[in-house]
């Protein structure tokens, strides 16, 4: 955001894949399992590398273990374990997948 006192600021635009995955975000916190899901695996398909791919895989793995398919959110975790070991992402899915494993 730029601008100053004297002036209303302005927003930096956001690109689709932002918009993309606030989407996301707002459907998982509305708790809408499928929604989110569908709108997940459409991002991914268009932004496999994208830099907001990991988070997205996390609310992909989250719902898929809500809808009840507890293996292919577990291979979404680790996936996310593998790529970014050093972020929060990762922090969060290895937290989900222990306790998916107790």
């Amino acid at each position: 955001m730029t601008g100053c006192a004297n002036h209303r600021p302005t927003l930096e635009p956001i690109s689709r894949e932002q918009k993309a995955f606030y989407r996301i975000r707002s459907l998982h916190e509305k708790g809408k399992s499928r929604q989110t899901f569908k709108a997940a695996d459409e991002f991914l398909k268009q932004y496999p590398a994208g830099d907001l791919s990991v988070p997205v895989k996390y609310y992909r793995a989250v719902n898929q273990q809500q809808l009840g398919d507890r293996e292919s959110a577990k291979r979404l975790f680790r996936e996310i374990i593998a790529e970014q070991p050093e972020s929060g992402w990762t922090e969060l899915a290895e937290s989900n997948l222990k306790s998916m494993e107790d």
